[in-house]
């Protein structure tokens, strides 16, 4: 029996390690038109309700951005996440965050900073604003390429610094 469970192990090694010979195929574009039509009418622009962040000021060393997509049962785990970097935070970086909680009407972005208590969140925050046209607040999709797309673009571009860093929470079985 062991030593058909060997066998079994190096044959599964195998056939892993031959699946990764291969560089993945793109698609060629034409392919990839309709794709990225449906993505882009499927997805929501994200506005803060009020734009409160402080700005960068000038480059820093590294930007390291967390987008915490825990609109599901990680929403517990996200104060201890946020604590920790705003503990951890320095000078010599930009700490931005994209956070969806779980529910409707409460992810917002966030410069995360250095606070002085591990026990609370004291860093600025605003809420993200995706009103329907009926003007009642809509659920941020975290899971939507256009919102990943929309707060990477605004923590780098908000917040320069010579290396960048990019963290993503969440179970991982979705689109992310």
């Amino acid at each position: 029996m062991k030593r058909y469970s060997r066998l079994l192990t190096s044959a599964l090694s195998l056939i892993v390690l031959a699946a990764c010979g291969q560089a993945p195929q793109m698609m060629p574009s034409p392919q990839m038109r309709p794709f990225t039509s449906g993505v882009r009418a499927a997805s929501q622009p994200i506005q803060p309700i009020r734009n409160s962040l402080p700005a960068g000021q000038g480059t820093r060393q590294v930007t390291s951005f967390s987008y915490l997509a825990l609109d599901n049962n990680l929403t517990g785990s996200a104060g201890t996440f946020l604590n920790a970097v705003e503990e951890a935070a320095s000078p010599a970086g930009y700490f931005p965050a994209f956070v969806d909680f779980e529910g409707d009407a409460n992810s917002f972005v966030s410069l995360l900073m250095n606070d002085g208590d591990p026990s609370k969140f004291g860093s600025p925050a605003d809420h993200l604003d995706t009103r329907r046209k009926s003007g009642t607040p809509q659920e941020v999709n975290s899971g939507d390429p256009a919102v990943l797309a929309q707060t990477v673009n605004w923590a780098f571009s908000n917040y320069p610094a010579q290396r960048k860093v990019m963290t993503i929470s969440t179970h991982g079985a979705g689109y992310l």
